[in-house]
């Protein structure tokens, strides 16, 4: 139904009022034409929903079956096809309609059943102006859409941030309004690098304890040798070298042992926070002792290295 087509009939309506209603008060009929004059208002500017209001209320002073008409071709312009019927079989079986009439209502009631049933679906979005797609539409956020009852997929994208698809339910007539937050993408935490390189210095730490531990081994038994055939000079200055060596391969297991220990403990909360990003459980269940233990044994020294959490 165009707009002239309702003009006219709102004014048809005007000047049945009275006569409908069994003369209406003065302040009645008022009421009466200001509701139907809102109402036309309401319907040129679009606010359809506020057009039935105003319609309903002007129904309610003074019926007529050409109400049931507009008001069910209301329905069917904001997509509630089955409100829209009920009005047109209303107004159809009322004994007030004429025969023209009943003739337009027969006609809608037509119409009606190739009616689809819509709703409108208004999405904001964190950061603004992301782009917002529902099924082959595309539109930048803020966006409204009007769409086909029932469900949908909504996809929201914007560039330096994690993409999010969300099902949401349109109604008939339904106006809907859904935010979608979008986050950034997870950035692996230094200690995803740090990891690798306290392991692998450890391990370089502790090989060269390994090396020393064997040349303060080769010291010793030189050592042996020289204090066997009495050269007092050469054993001092090979028991030295012992010395040394020996503190140097305690020093090097230490350290060796200690970023070892610390690269593994970095591994460990790596795989936490990665399991926790993801949404699985957590390595270790709360009270659970969680730990890396590194340790080297030579020649009597033991070096261990623990960390427990």
């Amino acid at each position: 139904m165009n707009r002239g087509s309702v003009a006219c009939a709102v004014a048809l309506l005007i000047a049945l009022g009275p006569l409908g209603a069994g003369a209406e008060e003065s302040a009645s009929l008022e009421q009466f034409r200001a509701h139907v004059k809102q109402a036309v208002e309401h319907r040129k500017a679009g606010d359809l929903r506020q057009a039935i209001a105003e319609f309903e209320k002007a129904r309610a002073i003074a019926d007529h079956p050409k109400f049931a008409l507009a008001v069910g071709r209301i329905y069917e312009q904001i997509g509630d096809c089955g409100a829209a019927k009920a009005e047109f079989e209303r107004g159809r079986d009322d004994g007030r309609a004429s025969g023209k009439l009943r003739k337009k209502f027969d006609e809608a009631l037509g119409a009606n059943a190739a009616c689809v049933d819509r709703g409108e679906l208004a999405v904001e979005c964190a950061p603004e102006e992301a782009e917002v797609a529902v099924g082959e539409q595309s539109e930048t956020c803020p966006a409204t859409f009007t769409l086909p009852a029932g469900e949908h997929q909504v996809r929201v994208s914007a560039p330096g941030r994690v993409a999010q698809t969300v099902t949401v339910s349109v109604e008939p007539a339904g106006q809907h309004r859904r935010k979608v937050e979008l986050g950034t993408p997870w950035q692996k935490p230094a200690v995803t690098y740090t990891k690798y390189g306290a392991i692998g210095l450890g391990g370089a730490l502790i090989l060269g304890g390994i090396i020393s531990d064997a040349s303060a081994s080769s010291r010793q038994d030189e050592l042996a040798a020289a204090s066997a055939d009495g050269d007092v000079r050469r054993a001092e200055a090979l028991a030295a070298e012992a010395d040394s060596a020996q503190g140097r391969t305690v020093a090097l297991y230490t350290v060796g042992a200690l970023f070892a220990a610390g690269g593994a403990a970095l591994w460990v909360y790596d795989a936490e926070v990665e399991a926790w990003l993801g949404g699985g459980d957590a390595v270790g269940a709360k009270g659970d002792s969680q730990g890396a233990q590194v340790g080297v044994s030579t020649n009597g020294t033991g070096v261990w290295g623990t960390v427990r959490w």
